[in-house]
């Protein structure tokens, strides 16, 4: 089961990589976005942390918004 969360993780984080690059936003920018500090951003890039409710709200918003 562990196994699974650590793939679904690093898929997320790909993800999120993926799109902010796609917008061609900064880490910084997607930062302010999600309504997070630089560096927990790019600690959720990185697929050490994952999204929590509040920012993954933050994201949604940011997509359609």
């Amino acid at each position: 089961m562990l196994k699974k969360m650590v793939h679904v993780q690093l898929y997320l984080a790909e993800e999120l990589k993926t799109f902010r690059k796609e917008q061609k936003l900064s880490q910084e920018k997607m930062a302010e976005y999600l309504n997070i500090v630089p560096r927990s951003y790019s600690d959720l890039e990185s697929g050490k942390y994952l999204l929590s409710t509040i920012t993954f709200i933050f994201f949604y918003v940011a997509i359609i918004g």
